[in-house]
C-alpha cells in the first residue's frame, strides 16, 4: 500500500485486514454489508476508547471512477493511525468512521474493464444490457426527483426503488442501527471532481436553516486547504454551485440521517484532467483535503 499510484480494490482490503493486526487498540474494522457482487463494504472505526465522544463519519469512492477519493480516504487513515499521537486532541472528543470504498464492485469493475465507471454494477433488466445504478441517487430522501434518471443506461439511473442497491441501504441500515448510542454529528463524502465543498440540499437551491454556519465553516475549511498548495475551492449549496441531484448520500444525511454538518467535497482538479488525475498529485490533494477536514474536526476541540 502507497500513495504513489492509485491502488486495487484487494491492495485497499488487503492492507486494512493488516491494520486490525498493527493498530488493536485504535482500530475496529466491521462488515457493514455486502455489494451486488458479494464484496464485503468495510466500514473502520479509529477511537481512542470513551464514552460520550461525537461521531465523525468520512466515506469515499460511491463513484467507482473517482479514484481520488479512494487514495484521498485512505492516507486519512493511515495519518490517524501512524500519527495518533499528532490527532489526541480529536481523538479526545471523537470517534472517526471512515467507508474508504462504498461502491466496491464499481471500483473493481472501473480498474478491470471500464476506467470511467460509475455505477454500482446490478442488473435491473434494462432491454439494452445497461448495467448499475448511481448510488449516490439511490438514497430515500426526496428520491427520484431533480437531477436523477429512470433511463437505465443514464449515467444518474436513481434505481427501479430507493435503497435498491445493497451498497446505499448498508450505509443508511449502519448508521441508523447505531442509534442512540452514537452520537452522529459530521457527515463528509468525498467524490471529484470539481473542487467544491459543498453543503446541502442538491434536490433544491433552497437553503438550509443553518446554512450560514454550514458556509461558515466550509469557508474555514476551503481557506486552510488553500493555504498549503494554493488550490482553490468553491464553497456552497450543491445544487447552486454545481447541479441538482436527488436521492444523495449528502441530502439523506442533513435530512433524515441526523447528522449537522453535512459536506460533499468535489476534489482536485477543474477539468483539466478530471477523472484521469495524475498520480503525482494523490499526496498534495490527501495532504490539502485532510488540512480542511480538520478544521471541520477542529471546530468540535474548540467548541
Amino acid at each position: 500500500m502507497n500513495w504513489d499510484d492509485y491502488q486495487l480494490l484487494e491492495t485497499i482490503y488487503d492492507w486494512i485486514d493488516d491494520l486490525i493486526l498493527s493498530h488493536p487498540n485504535l482500530l475496529t474494522v466491521m462488515t457493514i454489508g455486502h455489494s451486488t457482487e458479494g464484496r464485503e463494504v468495510k466500514v473502520l472505526k479509529i477511537s481512542t476508547g470513551g464514552a460520550n465522544k461525537t461521531a465523525f463519519w468520512i466515506d469515499a469512492t460511491i463513484h467507482a471512477r473517482e479514484w481520488i477519493s479512494p487514495a484521498t480516504i485512505t492516507y486519512i487513515i493511515n495519518e490517524l493511525l501512524t500519527n495518533s499521537r499528532d490527532y489526541a486532541h480529536l481523538f479526545n472528543v471523537l470517534d472517526f468512521y471512515i467507508l474508504p470504498v462504498v461502491n466496491p464492485d464499481g471500483y473493481a469493475y472501473s480498474h478491470s474493464t471500464d476506467r470511467m465507471w460509475r455505477k454500482t454494477r446490478s442488473n435491473h433488466n434494462s432491454p439494452s444490457g445497461c448495467r448499475g445504478v448511481d448510488a449516490n441517487r439511490n438514497f430515500g430522501f426526496h428520491w427520484g426527483e431533480n437531477g436523477s434518471s429512470n433511463d437505465k443506461c443514464s449515467e444518474t439511473y436513481r434505481g427501479p426503488a430507493r435503497y435498491s442497491e445493497p451498497e446505499a441501504l448498508a450505509v443508511k441500515n449502519y448508521i441508523d442501527s447505531q442509534r442512540p448510542s452514537v452520537k452522529w454529528d459530521t457527515f463528509i463524502t468525498l467524490h471529484s471532481y470539481s473542487q467544491l465543498w459543498m453543503t446541502p440540499w442538491g434536490y433544491s437551491e433552497d437553503l438550509t436553516p443553518d446554512y450560514p454556519e454550514l458556509k461558515r465553516l466550509g469557508d474555514a475549511a476551503a481557506a486552510e486547504l488553500k493555504s498549503h498548495y494554493g488550490t482553490a475551492y468553491r464553497v456552497g449549496n450543491a445544487a447552486s454551485i454545481l447541479y441538482f441531484s436527488s436521492g444523495s448520500s449528502r441530502d439523506w444525511a442533513k435530512g433524515e440521517g441526523g447528522f449537522k454538518y453535512v459536506y460533499t467535497i468535489e476534489l482536485r482538479d477543474t477539468g483539466n484532467y478530471g477523472f484521469l488525475l495524475p498520480k503525482e498529485q494523490i499526496i498534495p490533494t490527501a495532504i490539502e483535503t485532510w488540512a480542511g477536514i480538520q478544521v471541520i474536526a477542529n471546530n468540535y476541540v474548540h467548541a
